[in-house]
């Protein structure tokens, strides 16, 4: 079976952040990433939680039109993410 070819609005690789409470990542996982044509981007999470809801906010701002990324989060970002979601 042929393999489809990935469409995008724009020529930009599509983005991928990764986020977890380790200063590091796993370099074999984000180099995997990045070998799949993500732009790949690591966003440690430090515990300020208004921080990181700043700089999540800010993610889109250098984005072209048709752009889009994806957040990938593990240990309590994942928590720090869906609280900086939240109206409350």
């Amino acid at each position: 079976m042929p393999q489809q070819q990935r469409t995008h609005a724009s020529s930009a690789p599509p983005r991928v952040i990764v986020s977890s409470d380790d200063a590091e990542f796993d370099v074999i996982i984000l180099s995997h990433l990045k070998d799949e044509g993500f732009d790949t981007i690591y966003m440690p999470f430090t515990g300020n939680v208004k921080a990181y809801k700043d700089k999540l906010a800010r993610l889109p701002d250098d984005l072209e039109l048709g752009e889009s990324f994806a957040i990938i989060c593990t240990k309590r970002t994942a928590h720090a993410l869906v609280l900086s979601t939240l109206a409350i």
